[in-house]
């Protein structure tokens, strides 16, 4: 079932980036670097320690080669902080596409701006999955424990949505 999603989220990703065009990519010099004038996607995921997500690494990764997109993975092993450098770099290197497996909505938004300010689409992968388990575990459990002070938080701060702060 897991290889079935996957599979089913990842074709709903490529054509999602073959509708994105084809523009040439800068050339940084940098690992992963794309071939000029080829599509190039850049994907950061959160580990491949969890067989769900490396699934979802190799899947993506064999359908760009297929397609002859350029590509490039990388995993910052359940780090925001360089899940967010990681995405900037990617950002900085040329990428035609962001795709994004995270689980932290409310860090993102500077990845957000800058990819936006570079017209670059940002496809999340899992991410009304994480949100509706979080809404319905965690929220619940912080409001229980935490009161009025969290909800006053909730109301300040995109938790679940990867959105501008507030």
């Amino acid at each position: 079932m897991k290889k079935l999603l996957t599979l089913l989220m990842t074709l709903l990703l490529v054509c999602s980036l073959a509708a994105c065009g084809n523009k040439p990519a800068d050339d940084s010099g940098e690992g992963g670097t794309p071939e000029e004038g080829r599509f190039f996607v850049g994907f950061s995921s959160v580990t491949l320690n969890i067989p769900y997500y490396a699934e979802m690494a190799d899947v993506f990764e064999k359908e760009c080669d297929k397609r002859g997109w350029d590509h490039t993975t990388l995993i910052n092993n359940m780090n925001v902080e360089q899940q967010i450098n990681d995405c900037l770099d990617l950002l900085q290197q040329g990428v035609d596409a962001l795709v994004i497996a995270s689980w932290w909505g409310d860090s993102i938004h500077e990845v957000l701006e800058a990819a936006a300010e570079a017209k670059v689409p940002v496809f999340f992968l899992n991410w009304a999955i994480i949100t509706l388990v979080l809404i319905n575990t965690e929220e619940k459990w912080l409001l229980n424990l935490y009161g009025e002070e969290y909800s006053n938080y909730k109301k300040r701060v995109n938790r679940c949505i990867p959105w501008k702060r507030r």
